[in-house]
């Protein structure tokens, strides 16, 4: 009888064992995944601005975005298989450096304040034009003797503060662009209280990889530059519905948005 017994207590030991060892693995885990981000870490350049009425209210959010260090370009290498020159326009960015600087403006001009009506400009609901889901976009336009095989794109997220992100190829002006969709179609406080869970913190990173190649046979021999690409972005928001309905947040990308490419 007295070795029935022990059997059930043996057993509840291993079991308080195991969920001892997971939350070892756990809370180790947290720790290499959630790094604290460091102020070398921070590579974008945010130049952001509230325009406001002559009673003091907020009415537009405007300003530039420098992402020029967030973006590297491989040096292409010629495929003998195919005889093309292959590289690749890479960016990587964190979540909490890329909105960094739209959150500080939240924290200072918009949280917490009213309207004329004592009605909370955080709780205005995100919209892109004509009442579509919250999105910001990155155009990458290539030269024309440059080769996009779309199917190899890859933009990848891994951030509370994106629900999904796209990529879409135009032949006609040989450009690639990528869409980003601003948290789960919140209020501001919503987008703002997914940033803030964020702030600080790495291994929430957005990433595109651009693969290419160039046509040996059209490339000067003479030169190492293969061609130039340029970039673009745009993040413009509106108020859907009531006083102030418009545009309430037009940034643009600043910088040099010209890279060569390279071999």
């Amino acid at each position: 009888m007295s070795s029935v017994r022990r059997k059930p207590a043996k057993a509840l030991l291993c079991l308080v064992l195991a969920l001892s060892v997971a939350a070892v693995f756990l809370l180790s885990s947290s720790a290499v995944f959630a790094e604290t981000m460091q102020p070398s870490d921070y590579k974008v350049i945010s130049d952001l601005h509230v325009t406001k009425d002559i009673f003091k209210h907020p009415k537009k959010i405007t300003g530039t975005v420098d992402l020029d260090k967030t973006i590297t370009i491989s040096n292409a290498s010629l495929n003998p298989n195919n005889n093309k020159y292959e590289g690749s326009v890479n960016c990587s960015v964190e979540a909490a450096d890329l909105f960094a600087g739209a959150y500080e403006i939240y924290q200072k001009d918009i949280q917490g304040k009213t309207d004329y009506r004592g009605r909370k400009y955080e709780n205005i609901v995100m919209f892109d034009q004509g009442g579509a889901f919250p999105t910001a976009q990155y155009t990458v336009k290539f030269p024309a003797n440059v080769h996009i095989d779309e199917n190899a794109i890859r933009a990848e997220e891994n951030t509370a503060t994106v629900s999904g992100i796209t990529k879409s190829y135009d032949r006609k002006e040989n450009t690639v662009t990528i869409s980003i969709k601003l948290g789960n179609w919140n209020d501001y406080k919503g987008f703002f209280d997914l940033v803030a869970s964020e702030q600080g913190q790495s291994s929430h990173k957005i990433e595109v990889n651009i693969p290419y190649s160039v046509d040996a046979a059209n490339v000067n021999a003479t030169s190492n530059t293969l061609g130039s690409i340029s970039g673009s972005g745009l993040c413009s928001l509106y108020k859907c519905s009531g006083f102030g309905k418009g545009e309430i947040v037009h940034i643009t990308t600043s910088g040099n948005g010209s890279k060569d490419l390279t071999k």
